[in-house]
């Protein structure tokens, strides 16, 4: 994803500079190409923020699936009492209890 935004961002820049003077001035051109540098930038940050979340999730349910228990605000999930759903990604107890707690609860904020 980070080699698509480059790419995109590449791509607007030869344009807007390719455009000619008489219809865009330079100040023009600049400021176009900083609101492009920004979104770039909030782009290639939001992905690197969605990545590291996914790679924690992967942690979290390779820990769930070979671990006895894993801590889970007050909860210990095991695979005994408990199932993972994909769908809504949370975990469900297997009892009758209605106990549903949400992976991203699990998860350790850095």
């Amino acid at each position: 994803m980070r080699i698509v935004l480059f790419l995109v961002l590449a791509v607007v820049v030869l344009i807007v500079l390719a455009i000619s003077s008489q219809r865009l001035n330079w100040r023009s051109k600049l400021s176009i190409l900083a609101v492009c540098v920004v979104l770039f930038i909030t782009g290639f940050l939001y992905n690197a923020d969605d990545e590291r979340r996914s790679n924690d999730i992967q942690v979290l349910l390779t820990e769930f699936n070979t671990k006895d228990s894993i801590e889970c605000q007050d909860y210990n999930i095991s695979k005994k009492n408990y199932n993972y759903e994909f769908g809504t990604q949370s975990f469900v107890a297997k009892d009758k209890s209605g106990i549903i707690i949400p992976i991203q609860k699990c998860l350790k904020e850095n």
